[in-house]
């Protein structure tokens, strides 16, 4: 009985969130390492590596799934189509020097595929 008060004040914020206007972002996994955020066609996630593991990673992951078609290590982006033509951006900002930020987002004819952007996000935080 001692989780029952974190439970329901998750409950409560989840519920609170899914009120809010715009575009709230839901909580995957805050609680642990590895956890990750997402929005209608955005997976983020926070990570404490070096730029250049998550840039590796990320790419070698990408590229199993897509076509690479634009990348630039100095901007942090890639660009890629899977082959339903689903198009992915990804975004790697440095917010110190273990840690970065991973943006994957997922869109096709202008909807939004946030369930490739997660399977991406998966794939590349099982590597660490």
């Amino acid at each position: 009985m001692r989780n029952r008060p974190t439970f329901l004040y998750l409950m409560a914020l989840c519920g609170l969130l899914l009120t809010a206007p715009g575009c709230p972002l839901l909580l995957i996994g805050a609680g642990v390492a590895g956890g990750y955020a997402i929005s209608r066609d955005t997976a983020i996630a926070s990570l404490e590596r070096g730029f250049d593991a998550v840039w590796d990673v990320t790419k070698e992951e990408l590229a199993h799934m897509a076509t690479i078609n634009e990348e630039d290590k100095v901007l942090g982006t890639l660009e890629a189509v899977t082959p339903d033509k689903t198009k992915l951006w990804v975004t790697i900002n440095r917010m110190s020097d273990r840690g970065v930020e991973l943006k994957i987002k997922a869109r096709k004819n202008l909807m939004p595929r946030v369930k490739i952007a997660q399977k991406l996000m998966e794939h590349v935080l099982k590597r660490f």
